[in-house]
């Protein structure tokens, strides 16, 4: 799951700047771990920056 892109973090920088972690398509394979964060001016616009849809699923319907 890592690599395909920055991913945006709930994290914030005290100065304001967004925090996104993670390594992309774009960078060394050094910079692909968690631990690896950049930050971002919240006006500034990426391209390799996203985020993951988390789903559930749900219960399965009891079938009588």
């Amino acid at each position: 799951m890592i690599g395909n892109a920055w991913e945006w973090t709930a994290d914030a920088a005290p100065d304001g700047l967004r925090v996104a972690r993670g390594g992309s398509w774009h960078d060394r394979p050094h910079r692909a771990t968690v631990n690896d964060r950049v930050t971002y001016q919240p006006w500034q616009r990426v391209f390799n920056v996203g985020f993951r849809v988390v789903l559930t699923a749900a219960p399965a319907a009891k079938s009588s």
